[in-house]
C-alpha cells in the first residue's frame, strides 16, 4: 500500500532509463549505477509501504496513533530490506545486460525500464509490508496475508488462481510472495488471523 503506485513506478522507471541512455554498450559497472539509482527510490516506497500499513493497523485499536509511532515500531528492518533488494536488482540488471549484449541483442530494449520499475515497485511494496508484519508479530496479534491480483484482463496465469489465496497455500507456491513475474502487479490483504 502506497499513496501513488503510478508516481512510484514512473520515478523508478526514469531513474533506470537514465542510467540505460548514459551506459553504452557495456555492462560493466551497469549493476552499482542501477543500484544506486534505485536504492533512494525502493528505500521511499518500502518505508512509505511499511509505516502505513503498520499505521492503519495501530489506528484500529487507537486512533491517535500517529506515523512517528509506526516507525519507532518498524526499526530499520525495512531499509536492510530495501538495501539488499536494490543490489540484488543491480546485479540482475549487469547479468541480462551482459547475457543480451553476448548474443547481440540488445541490451535496453523499449520498455526494459517500465517492467523493472512495475516488477521493483511490487517487489518493495511487498518487502515493506511483510517487515511491518513481522514488526507488528513480535507485540501484537499475528496478521494473515492473502495475495490480491489487479482483478484485470492483465491478470496472469500464474497470478489468477493465487487471488484470494490465504499464505499458507500461497507460500506453497510463490514462496517469496508477489511479484511472481516481471510487470506483476499483485499485493498482499493483511487481516487478523
Amino acid at each position: 500500500m502506497i499513496a501513488d503506485r503510478s508516481s512510484a513506478e514512473q520515478r523508478l522507471a526514469v531513474a533506470v532509463q537514465a542510467v540505460f541512455d548514459s551506459q553504452g554498450n557495456s555492462a560493466t559497472g551497469l549493476g552499482q549505477r542501477v543500484s544506486d539509482a534505485a536504492l533512494p527510490i525502493l528505500l521511499d516506497i518500502a518505508r512509505e509501504s511499511a509505516t502505513l500499513l503498520v499505521l492503519l493497523w495501530m489506528m484500529e485499536d487507537d486512533p491517535a496513533a500517529t506515523p512517528m509511532m509506526a516507525v519507532r515500531l518498524l526499526g530499520t528492518n525495512v531499509d536492510g530490506i530495501a538495501a539488499q533488494r536494490a543490489q540484488e536488482l543491480g546485479q540482475g540488471v549487469e547479468q541480462t545486460t551482459a547475457d543480451l549484449l553476448a548474443t547481440d541483442n540488445d541490451p535496453y530494449p523499449d520498455g526494459r525500464a517500465e517492467m523493472i520499475a512495475i516488477t521493483e515497485v511490487t517487489q518493495a511494496i511487498n518487502a515493506g509490508e511483510t517487515a511491518a508484519a513481522a514488526a507488528w508479530r513480535v507485540n501484537f496479534d499475528r496478521k494473515v496475508a492473502y495475495w490480491v491480483t489487479a482483478e484485470d484482463d492483465r491478470v496472469c496465469s500464474i497470478c489468477g488462481p493465487l487471488h484470494g489465496a490465504r499464505e499458507d497455500v500461497w507460500l506453497g507456491v510463490q514462496p517469496a510472495g508477489p511479484p511472481a513475474h516481471p510487470r506483476c502487479r499483485c499485493y498482499l490483504r493483511w487481516e487478523n488471523s
